[in-house]
Formats: structure tokens, sequence, C-alpha cells
């Protein structure tokens, strides 16, 4: 009895936000927003996995509704802190996403939708929203397979550190067979870089390095997630999955690292870098619960240069040196000069410091 008055309740709960759906193409974006947000606010909070699906799909409705208004698609929706919202420079599309906690079994479902903004042939505007469907868990083959909005591999994309922007843009050139002509004809495109997590379960987590793009110029619904472009080997990877223990931290962002260049001379070059990640002895290769970072960071470098009939494509670069700011700032005499003011003015306090570094010897 008190199962069906609660799914009573929550029926009725679901349908007060159903309701207004018919105003979603006419009402005030700031009325929407507020309302998406209190629907966002249950789906992160309430503890029933049935009821949070439930919600989730008056979100994704209302949400789909909205973002197809030519007048949504600047509006920034920045109440939705439970909703990742990132875009590239060129302000060509947005991706939303989120997740919905299955505190049961303590895995993550993953939702979220793409926005781009068309110029028609005719000079209008046109708004083209793709909702993407997580069907796609991790398995070794996932890393050199191009995914689809309905076989995506779920994630919740954020603007990595050191970039003003979520997405970032890549241009490149490959070869293609042309049937008309009967031979191979460069073609050029452009690509985008997404970096996410997943929460995989209770024991492993995923940092994702991902591409998306629009290859289809006719059809503008088509969206492929995944590029041959990240080499570790003669044979590329679509994506990059990095697996690891759901007790760890690991780090995946832009930063500058450190290279030798012509004549031994270091500089500066911009890579995608992340956390190596390691086993601990007498452990099976397979074992990721225990998998975590030992300190190094990997990177993956951009070369705007051709590389088996591609050109565009990132290299895989081991245990690189990431440049600090910082450090350029850092002088040995002055940090020293200011521990031997800090000693005297503990001594003067009848605290007793001893130059040595070693009080022992």
């Amino acid at each position: 009895m008190r199962r069906i008055i609660t799914l009573l309740f929550m029926g009725l709960f679901v349908y007060s936000w159903v309701f207004p759906n018919d105003k979603d193409q006419t009402a005030p974006l700031s009325e929407l927003e507020e309302e998406l947000k209190n629907i966002a606010q249950e789906i992160l909070n309430n503890d029933s996995l049935e009821y949070k699906l439930e919600i989730n799909l008056v979100f994704q409705k209302r949400l789909y509704n909205i973002l197809q208004r030519e007048d949504s698609y600047n509006y920034k929706f920045t109440n939705l802190k439970t909703v990742s919202r990132i875009y590239p420079e060129d302000n060509s599309f947005r991706i939303f996403t989120w997740y919905i906690t299955d505190l049961t079994y303590k895995m993550c479902h993953y939702y979220g939708m793409v926005q781009r903004k068309i110029t028609t042939k005719d000079g209008k505007t046109k708004i083209v929203v793709v909702p993407l469907i997580d069907k796609t868990d991790y398995q070794p083959a996932v890393e050199a397979t191009v995914l689809t909005p309905e076989n995506w591999m779920g994630a919740l994309y954020y603007v990595p550190k050191n970039k003003e922007f979520g997405v970032t843009t890549y241009e490149g050139m490959t070869y293609r067979y042309n049937p008309i002509k009967q031979k191979q004809v460069k073609e050029k495109y452009k690509f985008y870089v997404i970096l996410g997590w997943n929460g995989h379960d209770i024991s492993t987590n995923y940092k994702i390095i991902d591409t998306i793009n629009f290859e289809d110029k006719n059809d503008t619904s088509i969206v492929t997630f995944g590029l041959p472009v990240f080499y570790f080997s003669r044979m590329p990877k679509s994506r990059v999955v990095v697996e690891y223990s759901d007790n760890s931290t690991v780090t995946l962002n832009y930063a500058k690292v450190i290279r030798k260049g012509f004549l031994g001379f270091k500089k500066k070059q911009e890579m995608i870098v992340y956390d190596h990640i390691v086993m601990p002895k007498n452990t099976r290769e397979t074992a990721y619960w225990q998998a975590g970072p030992d300190g190094t960071y990997d990177g993956l470098a951009f070369y705007n240069k051709f590389y088996e009939n591609r050109k565009g494509f990132f290299g895989y670069h081991k245990n690189v040196t990431v440049y600090v700011p910082e450090l350029d700032k850092y002088n040995p005499k002055v940090v020293q000069k200011q521990a031997e003011a800090e000693r005297k003015r503990l001594q003067k306090e009848g605290l007793y410091i001893p130059k040595n570094k070693n009080p022992e010897k």
C-alpha cells in the first residue's frame, strides 16, 4: 500500500512538470531554466532510482524542446549546475551532458544532447538538437570504434584546466577514394577534441579523450564520435580511455610540456596531459580496481603533418615534464634569505631553529 501511495505521489509530481510543456516554446528562458533546475535537483538528490529515471524523461523532453528554440542557442543556462555545457571557440555547437547515480549498484547512467546552429542554403538559421544515448561500455575494441549518438560512450564532459573552452578545435586532411574520379583524393576536415569523466562502477572510473565531428554536410543530424588520430603505435586509436581505481584521483587536462628542441634548447609544447596509470606489483594486468597514478605523466601532442596518409594527428609521449610557470620565479637565494630571516625572528621569540637541514647531525 505504501509503495502504491509513493508511486502515485511520484506520478503527480512528474505530471506537474510535464504539464507546462506547451509553454516551452513561448515562455521566457529564465523561467524555463528555473523549472529545469528544480527537476535537475530532484534527479541528483532523490534516493529512488525509479523516480529519478522517471523525472529524467521529463527533463530530457523539456530540454530537447527548449533547445530547439533559436533564442536558446546563446542562452548560458548557468543555473543548471548539475548539467555540463561545453562548446568550441567558433560556437558552432554545444554539448549538454549529465548523469544519474544508481546508489544500489554504484553505477552512473549518462545522458546528453548536441545542439547545433546551422545556416541553410537560403540563408536562414536552423537549430538541430541530437540526443545522445549511452549504450557503450568500455571494452578494448571501443578505443578503435567510431560511435554514433545512438551508441554513445557516456561521459560528463568538462572544461579542462588551461583552456577557456571545453571543446578544442583541430584541422586535418586525409586521402579518401573517390568512386567518381576513381582515385584517392585529399579531403580536408575539422574535428573537435573533448575530455570527459565516467564513474563506471564501485571499483573503477574512466577518463576519456574523444573526438566529435560532423562529416556529412548534407545531413546535419549526423554526429560521429571517434576519429583514428591518436597514435600510440602504428595502429591509431579513435579515442583514449584511461581506467583507474575508484580510490585514486587521476587528472586529464591540457598543459605545456618542456621538451628538448633544436641544438638541445628547451621548448614548451602544448599537450593533452594525464596521469600515468600503473598496477601494484604482483597483481594481474586487468585488476584496474587497484590501478592508480605513479607520479609521472603521459602526453598527447598534436602534429600538423602527414603520417600514414593522414595530416593532423596526436602522438604519444611517455614521462613528460609539465611546465609550471611559478617555477620561473623561483630563486633559491631568495628562499634562503627568507628562511634565515624567519629563523632569526623565531629566535627572538625564544625558539631555537638550527641552520643545519638535519638537526640530528
